[in-house]
């Protein structure tokens, strides 16, 4: 309680704070000469914490004083939270109430650091057990440009939506999956696209990259938060046979490029069906990676030979998608390493 008496001193006029504790009466019996602050200390040590508090404030507020007496054994930092503080426990507005109420239901010693998050935190998040998780004041001030963001693609991301589900996770990671939950429900792209082509469904919505994810039996649901933030976005091609895809987009300064195809399973994609979706896509203003006009044959080679390991799982791949291998040449396949292997001889240092 005295620390909030000091912190007043610091503010303002230790003069006017005496004669507020009613100093004028007790000077006579302590003694004129001694400076305003001694016999300010002499009276903090008489009067009652509520005595104090509405000396200073004029009215001590529900909650108030419990709340200073769970502040510890040192002062706060910033000698303007107390008067915050105050403010916040007398206030009637409903975020106010809120941060008083987290305060109030947090157990244990109140730090500055608590007070501060509290403070910052946007009123929807205010939860006791959502706040224990938030261990600094940047985490707090990241948390809420994160919310932002979600909440600026997402329509049912409404303040009430959001209080009411605030309580619903899970105590572990509870914040990493309270803005997962939320990105799985957005509704608005930040790039949009649209085409106007019956055949190509943008996978425009959290929902629609989850139910693609389970019909094509791929990881289609964990691209949501990639497609939320803008650097990929994919696309259900109907092909008219059985054999639909997906394309995956990535964003650049201009426009959309491919960047792969796949089929249910994340298979791979027969060359004559990627042909014929790649220029369908580029009809429709989606840039596709191009490659020197010579043989794929030169260009394999020159790749192999320049230890470019990846020319094939990576862009190129889409340009001249191989047929799946049939099982004799797997075989095949397999019966080389294995002759290339021995006739390597043992290895040095290897042991026998």
């Amino acid at each position: 309680m005295r620390f909030l008496a000091y912190a007043e001193i610091e503010a303002g006029d230790a003069a006017a704070f005496a004669n507020r504790l009613g100093v004028a009466e007790a000077s006579s019996a302590i003694g004129n000469a001694d400076a305003d602050e001694a016999v300010i200390g002499r009276v903090l040590a008489v009067l009652k914490p509520r005595e104090i508090v509405e000396a200073i404030f004029k009215v001590a507020p529900d909650g108030f004083l419990g709340l200073l007496r769970r502040l510890g054994p040192d002062p706060l930092p910033d000698p303007a939270l107390y008067r915050e503080l105050h403010r916040l426990f007398a206030s009637r507005d409903p975020a106010d109430r809120a941060r008083v109420l987290v305060l109030r239901q947090s157990p244990g010693t109140i730090s500055h650091t608590q007070i501060a998050i509290v403070l910052a935190l946007d009123p929807v998040l205010l939860h006791p057990r959502f706040v224990r998780k938030i261990e600094s004041l940047k985490e707090a001030r990241d948390l809420n440009a994160a919310l932002g963001y979600v909440r600026a693609h997402c329509s049912a991301a409404t303040d009430e939506a959001i209080r009411q589900s605030v309580s619903s996770f899970p105590e572990k990671k509870i914040i990493e999956a309270f803005l997962r939950g939320w990105a799985r429900r957005f509704d608005r792209l930040p790039f949009p696209l649209v085409v106007h082509d019956p055949s190509l469904i943008v996978l425009d919505t959290g929902a629609a990259l989850v139910d693609a994810g389970r019909r094509y039996d791929n990881c289609l649901a964990t691209k949501v938060p990639e497609v939320l933030v803008g650097r990929n976005l994919y696309i259900e091609i109907k092909t008219g046979t059985n054999r639909s895809l997906i394309a995956e987009l990535r964003r650049t300064s201009r426009f959309w490029v491919l960047q792969m195809l796949y089929q249910r399973g994340n298979g791979r994609v027969p060359r004559d069906l990627a042909a014929a979706v790649r220029s369908k896509l580029a009809t429709h203003g989606i840039a596709i990676y191009d490659r020197p006009s010579t043989s794929v044959a030169g260009l394999d080679a020159a790749a192999k030979m320049l230890d470019i390991y990846d020319w094939r799982l990576s862009d190129v791949s889409e340009f001249d998608t191989p047929e799946p291998l049939t099982l004799s040449e797997i075989e095949a396949e397999l019966d080389s390493l294995v002759r290339e292997f021995r006739s390597a001889g043992p290895v040095a240092g290897a042991a026998v």
